[in-house]
């Protein structure tokens, strides 16, 4: 999560691909779920623009951007907290119930950032996968 409303995406890549190519492979990724699911994703800067959509920030992998890593406590009324989650329960989380309260506890039963970087992805794979996948 991101420790407000939204979520931040972490793909570990495979050593093999410069800088460059990385920065232009989340921008592909980007146009690519534009493409496929235009009435759900957005890369419009203008929030009034893309209300109801995910806004796919693909400009965040540049030199010098900031981000809210994992376990980042947000300057939030109920102090949120970035925490890492896996897909398979991101249906049944509320990004905001994190918080300096109960993210303690869940850091100390499970850690879902511990083997992040263990499974390193390669980007043809993922693109291939990606251009293949079929909206349920």
């Amino acid at each position: 999560t991101s420790g407000k409303s939204g979520l931040h995406v972490y793909v570990p890549i495979s050593n093999k691909y410069p800088y460059e190519q990385t920065k232009s492979f989340a921008e592909v990724m980007a146009k690519l779920m534009v493409s496929k699911y235009p009435t759900k994703v957005t890369t419009e800067w203008r929030t009034s623009k893309r209300k109801g959509k995910v806004f796919f920030d693909y400009n965040q992998n540049a030199r010098g951007k900031t981000i809210a890593s994992v376990f980042s406590l947000r300057p939030t009324p109920t102090a949120t907290v970035s925490m890492p989650v896996s897909w398979k329960k991101l249906d049944s989380i509320v990004p905001t119930e994190y918080t300096i309260l109960s993210a303690p506890k869940i850091i100390r039963t499970k850690d879902a950032w511990q083997n992040i970087l263990s499974d390193k992805q390669d980007i043809r794979e993922i693109i291939s996968k990606a251009t293949k996948f079929k909206e349920y």
